[in-house]
């Protein structure tokens, strides 16, 4: 019988259909991870205003890279993969620049793609921790919140987009970003997704828990 989770992201795969002004600046990263020869990792890390009001707050760089390479492992154990790319989207400058320059990171993961289009346009912590300062005045301030809201719309569009045509996801569960990518990429899953905050959830979609819960026991691993 189909899942509810497996059901749930057919119907938003066919929904989900950005105008191609959108994706043509991301075709090449696009096409390089879906003719990967092995298996990619997708990451999201959110670190913009809901960061700052829960406790994703404490979820650190190093979680994400403990989460990456026991993942890692695990696929190396149980399906015989070898997982050498890892895809990461963040909200955050300091954050996409601090895993591509990374000793540690590289000591896992050769490749490291990132989405430069937006990657040259984010702030250094998140758009929403963004502050004009006590000199910008409110025509500055509306122009920025204009050129702030294309960016943002276009690169949401365009790491979910790249997220959902990676293998495996680690996001979070009250990310939107995280959960979409999640159930876009639900019936092509090689392996369960993490989310660094499942502990901490208490108001996450129910196919959400499915998707955790179906692929951690078709991988035969503990929830």
């Amino acid at each position: 019988m189909e899942s509810r989770a497996s059901w749930f992201g057919r119907i938003q795969r066919w929904l989900w259909q950005p105008v191609q002004s959108v994706i043509s600046p991301i075709e090449p990263l696009l096409n390089r991870i879906k003719e990967n020869k092995s298996p990619v990792i997708g990451i999201h890390i959110r670190l913009g205003d809901a960061v700052s009001r829960t406790d994703r707050a404490n979820v650190t760089l190093s979680n994400y890279l403990a989460a990456a390479a026991t993942l890692q492992s695990e696929l190396r154990r149980y399906k015989n993969l070898e997982v050498q790319t890892v895809y990461v989207a963040s909200d955050s400058a300091s954050a996409l620049r601090s895993v591509q320059t990374s000793s540690d990171w590289h000591s896992f993961f050769d490749t490291i793609l990132v989405n430069e289009i937006v990657s040259n346009t984010l702030p250094e912590n998140g758009w929403d921790n963004e502050d004009g300062g006590e000199d910008e005045d409110e025509d500055d301030e509306f122009h920025r919140k204009i050129v702030k809201s294309r960016h943002v719309l276009n690169g949401i569009v365009q790491d979910i987009t790249l997220l959902s045509e990676c293998d495996v996801l680690i996001g979070t569960c009250m990310s939107q970003v995280s959960r979409m990518a999640a159930e876009l990429m639900v019936d092509r899953m090689i392996a369960p997704p993490i989310a660094m905050d499942l502990a901490l959830c208490r108001s996450f979609p129910a196919h959400f828990v499915d998707i955790e819960m179906e692929w951690r026991s078709y991988m035969g691993v503990g929830v």
